[in-house]
């Protein structure tokens, strides 16, 4: 990876970040790239940028739990119908999420990717700018000054009604001069940004740094630098061998692009630096973030500088939380593959040898750095600003289910089948008046008789969208129930297509839920392109308890979400049935119903040889139904939905198979089991046989359309 200096200007003089002493030196001779027209960078930065900006961690990428997994790339399924009709065959000429370009970290051997990553990790110092500029005007000291200015102002000048206008410009030019005080009191983190160069990457002895990055597309979106330092090697000696193991990896600079943070483009970044220690280090390399890393520097007093070390706990925990789950990980696939493999150790505390580079960094340490450095700001403010801090700190309360202070919740509910219509209107009649309800299906008549309907009931108002996007668009939570994962694909390939508007681009608190039963890649498929455009977050919630359950409210949901999104997802759920199982992240709900309706499939199949050989032995059907239903046969299939006319009051075999699960529903279930076994490697003995009499089934006209308890008719023969 190391490079001279003279080849590097050969090789890319015109973005070389050596030509200089500095970075804004060596790139000056991009157009726009200079920082001369500062006081404008500092208006758009204090004064246009959303607060969910402004706020996001400029040193430290914001984590969510629930991007806290690798985001596989986009794969086209290999199921693609286009229509809502589960029986159409008409295939997708193409896959409707090719459009968005899959997400990969990796670390960047390309000159031109290096320097893109350098000149991020160089634009982070400078955004630091924005953050000290507000931690200096909305610091409780800082407010208290200026309110007493004003007081002071008031006193001086007001006299009487007449005085009002020279006193209000007064305010004005105070007001400008306070900020552009501030203004220049922050420069100095242009200043840093301006003196990062190549030298940053390279230690004393010349060796350049790991540069890992995140591309999304053609565009890199995240950097971080990574040092090696190997065991034995010192500040300035001889590097010990290498194929000796031990060391550790010190993380020397992280950063994303601003409307990336937040969607777990820095987690992956996280993910690839433990990888890349662990691999070149050996399982025993320790791993931690630089004292002296490329934000590390404070141009404020320290009483100005509480965000920045907070921001620094939280780059620790999120490390610590990462290698916490790959040990996990690794530990579980260890045991499954009862190997004697040496476990990932855990991470003791490290005594540093050269503190400027390993110091005070992790989350057991950072709290007695953050102790010495804000003792002073806490004993200097407290009883001044405290009653003024408690009532800055206090946040409205919100309901569970929705992200809305203060005004209407949106909601949108996409595909009114027989599943999906009764869904929506239990979770219409559960909201509050105040929220509007967006529904939308490809059948007309399905929306506006659910209009027609739910006109005179309570709870939300009901709007008809003319499209999925138009259904979602300005919806803070979504709920899509759809027949196949085409479907899905097509609906959210609508959705998520550019041009997005900017506030739902930099909205991560949007929630996405799936109640479809689709396999778990193209779930994950779809996850991915929610995630990579920064549309919110993607949950997957199949359920169980068919149309009856539906429509009376007793569903049994399986959720696939992270643990961070459990508080806000739960109480949706439960408007709409009377569970929620957390069956782990995202497309686990989809594996657990999967897995429990292949089971089904079976038994129903089971169920209908077994009580066909009673009959032909000459039992009677309801003293069989009895028997296994009292004994170790007793099943779904036999208690409640028993094939056999009669045997169980009221089960679709009582009325010609109609209503109930259809046949072509359970043959896909069934057929999605096994695509999904097989991706997973799994062994399936009775899941072809099984999906081929699901087949011959359906064939006949007297079972098409039936509950799939039909598959009687096709075994006995019977009419």
């Amino acid at each position: 990876m190391a490079r001279h200096v003279h080849e590097r200007n050969v090789a890319v003089r015109a973005l070389d970040l050596n030509l200089g002493n500095t970075v804004a030196e060596g790139l000056n001779s991009v157009p726009g790239f200079k920082t001369s027209a500062a006081f404008f960078t500092f208006l758009r930065a204090n004064l246009v940028l959303p607060p969910s900006t402004v706020n996001s961690n400029i040193s430290t990428p914001i984590l969510h739990a629930s991007s806290s997994q690798a985001l596989p790339p986009l794969l086209p399924s290999n199921l693609a119908t286009m229509t809502s009709n589960a029986d159409d065959d008409t295939t997708l000429s193409s896959n409707p999420l090719d459009s968005v370009p899959p997400l990969t970290t990796t670390p960047l051997t390309v000159e031109a990717d290096q320097i893109a990553a350098m000149k991020l990790v160089a634009d982070s110092i400078a955004q630091q700018r924005q953050v000290a500029s507000r931690a200096v005007i909305f610091h409780p000291l800082s407010l208290a000054v200026f309110v007493g200015i004003l007081g002071i102002i008031t006193k001086l000048m007001y006299k009487s009604s007449s005085d009002l206008g020279v006193l209000i410009t007064t305010f004005a030019g105070v007001t400008m001069a306070l900020l552009v005080g501030v203004r220049g009191v922050t420069s100095g983190y242009l200043n840093l940004a301006e003196e990062f160069s190549w030298k940053f990457a390279r230690n004393e002895d010349g060796d350049e740094d790991t540069i890992i990055g995140s591309r999304y597309g053609d565009e890199i979106i995240g950097a971080l630098i990574l040092r090696l330092e190997r065991a034995g090697n010192g500040s300035g000696k001889k590097q010990a061998k290498k194929g000796k193991t031990g060391g550790k990896g010190v993380v020397r600079a992280w950063s994303t692009k601003l409307r990336y943070r937040g969607t777990g483009v820095g987690t992956e970044l996280l993910e690839e630096a433990v990888r890349v220690t662990r691999d070149t280090l050996g399982n025993s390399a320790e791993i931690g973030f630089a004292a002296e890393h490329a934000n590390s520097k404070m141009v404020l007093p320290a009483i100005f500088n509480g965000v920045f070390r907070k921001r620094e706990m939280k780059a620790a925990r999120a490390l610590e939380a990462v290698i916490e789950t790959l040990r996990s990980n690794s530990n579980r696939d260890l045991s499954q593959a009862h190997d004697n493999t040496e476990l990932l150790p855990p991470l003791p505390h490290v005594e540093p040898r050269h503190t400027h580079i390993w110091e005070a960094f992790t989350p057991h340490s950072v709290p007695k750095l953050l102790n010495v450095q804000l003792q002073y700001t806490m004993r200097a403010n407290a009883r001044i600003v405290a009653p003024l801090v408690r009532s800055m700190l206090q946040s409205p309360q919100r309901r569970p289910f929705s992200v809305s202070s203060g005004r209407q919740a949106q909601w949108g509910f996409i595909g009114l089948g027989q599943m999906g219509y009764n869904m929506a209107k239990n979770l219409k009649s559960k909201l509050p008046a105040s929220d509007t309800l967006h529904v939308y299906d490809i059948n007309l008549e399905s929306i506006q008789r659910f209009a027609e309907e739910t006109k005179d009931s309570s709870g939300a108002a009901v709007k008809l969208a003319g499209s999925p996007r138009e259904a979602a668009e300005d919806s803070e939570t979504t709920i899509t129930v759809l027949p196949e994962p085409s479907h899905v694909k097509n609906v959210f390939g609508q959705i998520l297509q550019p041009p997005l508007p900017e506030s739902h681009v930099r909205n991560p608190e949007r929630l996405f839920i799936d109640c479809s039963t689709i396999d778990p890649l193209s779930s994950r498929e779809v996850a991915n392109a929610v995630h990579t455009t920064q549309q919110g977050k993607f949950v997957d919630a199949p359920m169980s308890g068919g149309v009856v359950g539906a429509r009376a409210g007793t569903l049994s949901f399986m959720l696939g979400a992270p643990d961070s999104l459990l508080s806000r997802v739960e109480p949706i759920l439960k408007m709409m049935g009377k569970s929620a199982l957390h069956c782990g992240p995202q497309g686990a709900g989809l594996s657990g119903k999967l897995a429990n309706n292949y089971l089904l499939a079976i038994n129903n199949i089971a169920t209908a040889e077994a009580m066909n050989l009673g009959i032909q032995w000459g039992l009677d059907p309801h003293i069989l139904g009895q028997l296994i239903n009292t004994s170790t046969g007793k099943c779904w299939p036999s208690e409640i939905n028993n094939p056999v006319k009669g045997v169980v009051e009221g089960a679709p075999a009582s009325r010609d198979y109609a209503g109930g699960f259809g046949i072509s529903l359970m043959k896909k279930d069934l057929k999605l089991a096994i695509i999904a076994a097989e991706e997973a490697g799994a062994r399936l003995e009775l899941g072809s046989k099984a999906a081929e009499v699901y087949e011959e089934t359906e064939k006949l006209e007297n079972c098409k359309g039936k509950d799939f308890s039909v598959v009687y008719r096709y075994i006995s023969g019977a009419e």
